[in-house]
């Protein structure tokens, strides 16, 4: 039940940075509204504890891919913030960046494997 919690949790993350994304040209006003500005980080607060948990109840032989994991994280904030704060090329090669390193992350979660391709 908690694995399924954190894929929900993880799936309304990107979905939530995505809309971000697309507001922020069509309908930048949104991007004021207070749910908008505080549901993110309810919602990456709760992915992050339940994936912590996980990490606690893991009992595998290796941690790699949840190393690989935490690194790319990192990668996704840093391009998200990009995505979301930059002007003009700069914000599409953030968000490209980020989708790509929620692609990895994902990738690597179901394949439990640093190289998942």
């Amino acid at each position: 039940m908690i694995k399924v919690i954190h894929m929900t949790l993880a799936f309304m993350s990107v979905t939530g940075f995505v809309m971000r994304f697309v507001w922020r040209f069509t309908y930048p006003a949104m991007l004021k509204e207070k749910f908008v500005r505080v549901a993110p980080h309810v919602v990456d607060t709760f992915l992050l504890l339940f994936g912590l948990w996980l990490l606690l109840e893991y009992t595998g032989a290796s941690y790699g891919w949840l190393i690989a994991k935490v690194a790319t994280l990192f990668i996704y904030i840093g391009m998200g913030v990009l995505a979301l704060r930059a002007q003009g090329p700069l914000c599409y090669a953030g968000f490209a960046g980020a989708l790509l390193a929620v692609l990895y992350i994902f990738s690597v979660a179901f394949s439990r494997s640093v190289v998942p391709f």
